[in-house]
């Protein structure tokens, strides 16, 4: 079921408001909730804690924030503009409207390479051809990442692709959501 929860004018307060609702829609009763949050000029993606609200808001705050998914495998928040406006949609597992399951497919999405990277600075990546992904303190130390290490298998972004059928009866995908973060 997708919710949209907050669409607003580009207003700090209006986006204070949906990170409340956000606080309070993240359920904290499963095992892991994750955050992959793109920035201008950096790349998050991190087991999700209470500061990275902090960090979300300043990236809106400073105009650096493209996109943010905040999500576990029950429910997703994902924030982005469109013309100008913030949109906050809540995405949830459950039956949908008239009350029978949403089908769907999980299908799994390679985040980067095997190869952990430690650089000076203390920030771990994925390394694969030449390519780095950086990782959250959270994340690599979950996945026990240590530094000049390979990876038996590259980290992996479980999504869900909802479908539905459209008026004439065909089947299609009408939303993806992401689910999980795993080796």
């Amino acid at each position: 079921m997708v919710r949209e929860i907050k669409q607003t004018k580009r207003s700090i307060h209006q986006i204070n408001l949906a990170a409340d609702i956000l606080r309070n829609a993240i359920s904290h009763n499963v095992e892991q909730t994750y955050i992959v949050q793109w920035n201008k000029s950096d790349l998050i993606i991190d087991i999700f804690i209470d500061n990275y609200l902090e960090v979300l808001l300043q990236s809106i705050h400073d105009c650096q924030l493209i996109e943010a998914r905040i999500f576990n495998p029950v429910q997703e928040i994902r924030i982005f503009q469109r013309m100008n406006q913030w949109i906050v949609k809540h995405i949830q597992d459950n039956d949908n409207e008239n009350g029978t399951p949403t089908e769907y497919f999980d299908a799994k999405q390679i985040i980067s390479g095997k190869n952990v990277l430690t650089e000076e600075n203390g920030k771990i990546s994925l390394l694969q051809m030449g390519m780095k992904t950086p990782l959250g303190k959270n994340i690599a130390e979950n996945f026990h990442l240590t530094p000049s290490t390979e990876l038996r298998t590259p980290l992996i972004l479980l999504t869900r692709n909802y479908i539905e059928p459209n008026e004439i009866g065909q089947y299609a995908i009408k939303l993806t959501r992401m689910v999980e973060i795993k080796i």
